[in-house]
């Protein structure tokens, strides 16, 4: 029995600093997922219109993605690339266009395709012939 006593001592000595004395140390690496949103990703965008625009503006963080061409299109489908960085809690885009007079109230399409995620659509609609800026929020 009292070699029983000594085992059990000689063992629960170590098992309680394996067990009790541990300390929770978190490695200072940013998360991958924070890394990832502030990284640039190619994505391909095209904006659909329902009638050919006068002007037409695409923003993100108030920088112009259209080209000073594209602003003034002359077709109902634009398409380009850009590198966009896709925070986590979304990206937003602001668009605003100006149509002809007479031009009854019409839509305006941004899809987005960046890579290595999900293409996503959203659509809003203009009253009259003018859509005022307009937030897109897309979110993954």
């Amino acid at each position: 029995m009292i070699a029983f006593i000594i085992a059990f001592a000689l063992l629960s000595i170590p098992l309680s600093h394996l067990t009790f004395a541990r300390v929770d140390k978190k490695p200072v690496v940013q998360d991958k997922a924070q890394n990832k949103a502030e990284e640039k990703v190619p994505t391909y965008i095209r904006v659909r219109l329902a009638h050919v625009p006068a002007s037409l503006s695409i923003k993100v963080q108030g920088q112009e993605l259209l080209s000073p061409e594209q602003q003034k299109p002359t077709a109902t489908s634009i398409s380009f690339e850009a590198e966009l960085a896709i925070p986590a809690e979304g990206l937003e885009i602001i668009a605003s266009a100006t149509w002809p007079e007479g031009t009854p109230n019409t839509a305006l399409t941004l899809d987005l395709e960046p890579s290595e995620k999900q293409n996503r659509s959203l659509t809003n609609w203009s009253k009259g012939n003018k859509l005022s800026p307009t937030s897109y929020l897309f979110l993954w």
